[in-house]
């Protein structure tokens, strides 16, 4: 599945579509935090709409990688292990005529092990691609205990 999903904030579509807003936030685990933007409850239905061996392709804001509304579709995709790429454009502008921070994501419906990494610094050069860094998942850290047992 390959997509470039609407990209439109909470607030605004609070203004025309209200009732869609409380269908989001009760449907999906992505719209649950905070003022979120519509494109991840597109990413959250698309890895759900996958077959077992599919792959989802988007190009979409980074924002929510590091963003407290991202939290909950960072987990979905962390907790299931469907990173297979990311290539993050930085403050490198892909659409003429809009101010967008974008990356293309790629996940896999099945867990994968690793996961590939670009950064692009100059579009201009993007053609002349340097290798992707392969990066491990890692497991967990166990939360810290209280120093108590039971």
């Amino acid at each position: 599945m390959i997509g470039n999903p609407p990209y439109v904030r909470i607030q605004t579509l609070k203004e025309f579509a209200s009732v869609e807003v409380e269908h989001y936030k009760k449907a999906y685990r992505s719209a649950g935090k905070g003022n979120y933007d519509i494109y991840v409850v597109f990413l959250e239905r698309g890895l759900e709409l996958l077959n077992k061996i599919g792959r989802l392709g988007y190009i979409l804001p980074h924002k929510f990688f590091n963003a407290e509304y991202g939290a909950p579709v960072r987990e979905l995709i962390s907790s299931g292990k469907h990173l297979s790429e990311i290539v993050h454009f930085g403050d490198e502008q892909v659409f003429a005529g809009a101010t967008t921070y974008t990356a293309l994501l790629f996940l896999d419906k099945a867990a994968c092990d690793e996961f590939r990494f670009q950064k692009v610094d100059d579009l201009t050069a993007c053609g002349r691609r340097a290798r992707p860094k392969r990066v491990r998942y890692r497991p967990r850290a166990s939360p810290p205990t209280n120093g108590t047992s039971s």
